[in-house]
């Protein structure tokens, strides 16, 4: 796989405007993903309520982590959620004050839960070499991997929503120990950013946590962003559980109109959130990245680069505006 650009080329979007999830076109599928996910952090970049000092210290990949014992992915049993860390480190669920013990500068952290992985490639395995490494070096930031089992079941076409709800107790866990790590060491975190980043079924694991989650038991400001990036959610209802989230102030969700994967996910269980919000009530709460509002800019050729600098220098607004255009 390509590495994932620094910035959100516009450009390329516009001479293959067919999107896709990433699994079922292997060439611009991964294109379309990689610029999805490029405009997500974008709009944390433009909507962070502080500014990054520019000499932030990059953790190197293969550091030691504080006061853990490091635990080969091979040692850890793939029968139970865990997290994981580069290059190939896992810990248990509620063990990731031990990995912020070990940040040095301003770095922002990337909590990232990985969707299915229906192919030859499987979790953790898979985000390790694709996903994490592109999130810790373009971003500089330390990514932190939430894996959840049986993402693989059924191959494919298999959708394992219920291995994925299965996994929602352990996110809980995670996120009250990331709460009391946070509230145990505030001065020496204030100026460093949280993301949780939910990427496809990993949305159906956060679904069944906001199911089960009592209102305001976590902070307010738990995470400075939160976003569902090509959601297998439900579209029907989902403003229902999304209004639950009181942990974060931006909480944005991305959808592709012409994602051929959540189209093919949908098939007799109903359009997915990252598809479609036609016909269905949102969310007051979440700010909707629509991100088929490109292609009729396509037709104001002069227009190209002011929105590739909108995209890339302000992203929240430019979220906001495709949701006021359509």
């Amino acid at each position: 796989m390509s590495k994932w650009p620094h910035q959100c080329n516009v450009d390329s979007f516009y001479r293959n405007p067919k999107g896709s999830h990433g699994d079922a076109n292997p060439k611009f599928g991964e294109k379309m993903k990689h610029i999805i996910l490029i405009c997500s952090l974008a709009i944390l970049t433009a909507c962070a309520t502080q500014s990054q000092q520019k000499d932030s210290v990059s953790l190197a990949a293969n550091a030691p982590v504080a006061g853990i014992k490091e635990i080969s992915s091979s040692s850890l049993s793939l029968s139970e959620p865990a997290l994981y860390l580069l290059p190939d480190k896992a810990l248990q669920v509620t063990q990731i004050g031990a990995v912020l013990d070990s940040l040095k500068g301003n770095e922002n952290i990337i909590l990232y839960v990985h969707g299915r992985a229906g192919g030859k490639k499987q979790e953790p395995s898979k985000s390790l070499k694709d996903v994490m490494p592109s999130l810790t070096e373009d971003y500089k930031a330390k990514a932190i991997m939430f894996y959840w089992p049986g993402a693989g079941d059924g191959g494919v076409t298999g959708f394992p929503e219920e291995r994925a709800r299965q996994a929602a107790p352990a996110l809980t866990e995670t996120l009250k120990a990331l709460q009391n790590y946070k509230q145990a060491n505030a001065t020496r975190l204030q100026n460093v950013k949280f993301i949780l980043l939910l990427h496809s079924m990993g949305s159906i694991v956060f679904e069944q946590f906001i199911n089960l989650y009592a209102p305001r038991s976590l902070d307010r400001n738990l995470f400075d962003t939160v976003i569902l990036n090509s959601s297998s959610s439900a579209t029907k209802g989902h403003d229902v559980w999304l209004k639950k989230v009181d942990f974060t102030r931006n909480l944005y969700v991305t959808v592709n109109n012409d994602d051929s994967v959540l189209r093919s996910a949908g098939l007799f269980r109903g359009v997915r959130l990252g598809k479609d919000l036609k016909h269905v009530n949102l969310a007051q709460n979440a700010v909707y990245s629509v991100f088929y509002i490109y292609l009729l800019l396509y037709y104001l050729r002069p227009c190209r680069q002011r929105v590739a600098d909108l995209l890339r220098n302000k992203g929240c607004r430019a979220a906001t505006l495709c949701r006021q255009r359509l």
